[in-house]
């Protein structure tokens, strides 16, 4: 499935605009502050229902509008085969899918699939699928391990709604029982020890399935990863892990731990804990790798899961996803634009640059974004 065209309505500082997307690479050009990043944005949202600049999806709708509109045209093509088994396969069936979301102030976002109202989000999360770099994801390899473990679960909610249940399940679970802890006042009465034994037993099942569901995906991405960064640099290694809090049953580390969580008012232990570890050439990326080698990890990550999450959706008979690179010629040279244009794994990517300079990005058709905001098509 391919996009083929978006719309915005009071989206950030579009107050109404629209473009063509091409269905392989589409360059979209523009000065800062065009609106190159608010249309990967609106993309992303549509797909996930979330912003990835902002928590509050509200801060997206134009200043002074009550809401905001996102709406998308997909195309589908199908082999089509005739009811004539010695005839040869027909030709391609397209079919176009129209998805919109209203995002309002006052009330909850509505979705709709051609028109028609999708009341259960678990209807509509997976159905599409996008993979997000913009230049905060240096955070990845430079932060802390919040921002890894962020990376593992967007690789999650780019598969199906099955992968992606596992997170939702486990931070239910992580919000009651820590509201359980925060609330114990002095000695454990019975009822507050079954209690919080009722959310343990949850939160360790929860637990264990998204940690088995992350440790998948890196025993999987591994090579991924490796492949990629080769194709944007030579002469490094790479190695990735993924670090469990936790030694052992997760339940019997809970009831371990019981005590100095009760002191705490939080769980310390559990996979919002993990890490992913990334080494380049044996030592920690975080301190030992350069900025550009830093950047090409990144991109080598986003690659990697991009071509996985593609192959995982394939056998479920799933749209590949968009791949969505904000500002990512920064900072990298001729060489190694050439090497990541080269090496694009998604049927349909989508790249914002500043500029457009002699080399490789000159073979590509460019949209040229105006000032104040305006799509030219």
């Amino acid at each position: 499935m391919l996009l083929e065209s978006i719309e915005l309505v009071n989206f950030r500082s579009f107050e109404k605009a629209s473009f063509k997307v091409l269905p392989d690479t589409t360059i979209i050009c523009g000065k800062n502050a065009s609106g190159k990043t608010s249309i990967i944005e609106a993309i992303a949202m549509l797909i996930r229902l979330e912003s990835f600049r902002s928590q509050d999806v509200h801060s997206t709708i134009s200043h002074g509008h009550q809401s905001s509109n996102i709406k998308a045209k997909f195309l589908r093509r199908y082999q089509t085969t005739s009811s004539d088994q010695d005839s040869r396969s027909t030709p391609e069936r397209e079919v176009e899918t129209e998805y919109s979301v209203r995002f309002d102030r006052s009330v909850r976002r509505k979705i709709y699939r051609n028109s028609q109202l999708i009341t259960k989000t678990k209807d509509y999360l997976g159905e599409l699928s996008c993979i997000v770099f913009t230049p905060d994801d240096l955070q990845i390899i430079k932060g802390g391990p919040a921002y890894r473990r962020l990376l593992l679960d967007e690789a999650m909610s780019a598969l199906t709604f099955r992968w992606i249940s596992k997170k939702i399940e486990f931070e239910h679970a992580l919000k009651q029982r820590t509201r359980l802890l925060k609330n114990f006042v002095g000695k454990l009465t019975a009822e507050d020890k079954i209690n919080l034994d009722i959310w343990d037993e949850r939160f360790a099942s929860a637990g264990e399935a998204l940690a088995l569901a992350r440790e998948e995906i890196v025993n999987i991405l591994r090579e991924e990863v490796i492949n990629a960064y080769e194709s944007l640099a030579v002469n490094s290694t790479i190695e990735i892990n993924y670090l469990r809090s936790w030694d052992g049953n997760l339940f019997e580390a809970l009831l371990a731990s019981r005590d100095t969580d009760i002191r705490l008012g939080t769980s310390s232990i559990g996979p919002h804990r993990d890490d992913l570890s990334i080494l380049l050439n044996g030592l920690p990326s975080r301190t030992h790798a350069s900025q550009g080698e830093q950047r090409s990890l990144v991109l080598a990550l986003k690659l990697g899961i991009t071509k996985l999450v593609t192959q995982l959706r394939k056998t479920e008979n799933l749209a590949s996803p968009i791949l969505l690179l904000d500002d990512v010629f920064s900072e990298l040279d001729p060489e190694r634009i050439e090497n990541l244009l080269i090496s694009l794994p998604s049927k349909q990517s989508i790249i914002t640059t500043t500029a457009i300079t002699n080399g490789p990005i000159c073979t590509y058709d460019v949209i040229q974004l105006a000032m104040p905001p305006e799509i030219h098509q």
